[in-house]
């Protein structure tokens, strides 16, 4: 990242990509780029880089070279080093946190579309593993006392009990008694009925994004 102190506040060399669908300053591959709307023609794409950057920062923006290049410098006045380098920082650790996030929206798809493919002990065994629990075990047959639910989980033995085949491949049936397995290994999650459905949604919320997207 191209970044050093003037006497009037801090020059830093920024990329520019025109006519995107939003305003947005990312890093990436530790440079500057920004992201404008507007297109890189009688000094437009200039203007909203000047405005918008100086309403992010909080201070007056101005391009100081490079006005007719995508790579340009620009002069973040009255702010110093320490201050830009806080800010730039911040955008790493926000770049780390939306991978974390994609990643973890990908885990969660990927798991549902294995029950929906039949992999049902495979997406408990990967469960299993992420959340660091023993994995249960699988069983098509109901217990006595529960002939009449879709499925149950039973502490007793570590086993989850669905009623039929069609019941086995259901993403919702599955992880919401995956859950209630979760629960009995580890005391960071509650146990009532509305939570396990909570848990199962967030895996078929994350398989409905990425399969739109």
């Amino acid at each position: 990242m191209n970044i050093k102190q003037a006497e009037n506040g801090t020059i830093l060399q920024i990329y520019v990509k025109p006519k995107s669908k939003s305003f947005t300053v990312k890093l990436e591959n530790n440079k500057i780029v920004v992201y404008c709307t507007e297109p890189p023609t009688k000094g437009k794409a200039n203007k909203e880089i000047e405005k918008k950057l100086s309403k992010i920062l909080k201070t007056k923006v101005k391009i100081i070279s490079g006005l007719k290049s995508q790579q340009k410098q620009i002069l973040i006045q009255n702010l110093t080093l320490k201050r830009s380098n806080s800010y730039f920082q911040d955008l790493k650790v926000r770049k780390e946190q939306f991978k974390t996030l994609k990643e973890d929206l990908k885990f969660k798809a990927s798991i549902v579309q294995l029950i929906l493919n039949g992999k049902v002990e495979e997406a408990i065994k990967l469960l299993s593993k992420h959340y660091e629990v023993p994995t249960p075990k699988l069983k098509i047959g109901m217990p006595k006392g529960h002939l009449k639910n879709a499925a149950c989980y039973i502490q007793k033995t570590k086993t989850i009990h669905f009623s039929k085949r069609e019941t086995f491949q259901n993403p919702h049936i599955v992880l919401h008694e995956f859950y209630h397995h979760l629960r009995t290994s580890t005391d960071k999650h509650g146990g009532i009925e509305k939570n396990a459905d909570k848990f199962a949604e967030k895996f078929l919320e994350a398989y409905k994004k990425l399969a739109g997207s």
